[in-house]
């Protein structure tokens, strides 16, 4: 499987003020301005050519001076079920043990309705 070239890793703010977006290099590259080489795990700013919308020419920090700061963002938040099937089990009392058999229930019948075709059709029988 061929290697990417980069993965991008968010928003940046150029020396100019300006928002650009930050990559990291996959795997070395050369600065389509000055020719440098930027190097695995350096990052990086793209730009479009000439008057097209398509940012592909990488270009280093020396050509384009920017400021990322990497942001630990809270996760987006989890379905019901994600926290369900993530979540430990605990020791629950006779009155709680009614609601959880009911709650384990509702995910069994929720995984099945979301992933019952998919099962279906991969146990069936080939010719």
């Amino acid at each position: 499987m061929k290697q990417g070239v980069s993965e991008l890793l968010g928003e940046g703010m150029t020396a100019q003020g300006a928002s650009a977006k930050v990559y990291r290099a996959l795997r070395p590259l050369l600065c389509e301005r000055c020719g440098a080489q930027i190097l695995e795990g350096e990052l990086f700013t793209r730009w479009p050519i000439a008057d097209q919308l398509v940012r592909i020419m990488p270009r280093c920090r020396a050509c384009v001076p920017f400021e990322f700061a990497e942001r630990c963002e809270t996760p987006p938040s989890r379905s019901p079920l994600i926290k369900e099937l993530l979540s430990q089990p605990s020791q629950p009392g006779q009155a709680e043990d009614a609601a959880a058999k009911a709650s384990q229930q509702d995910v069994e019948r929720n995984i099945e309705k979301r992933l019952g075709p998919a099962l279906r059709w991969t146990r069936r029988p080939r010719k």
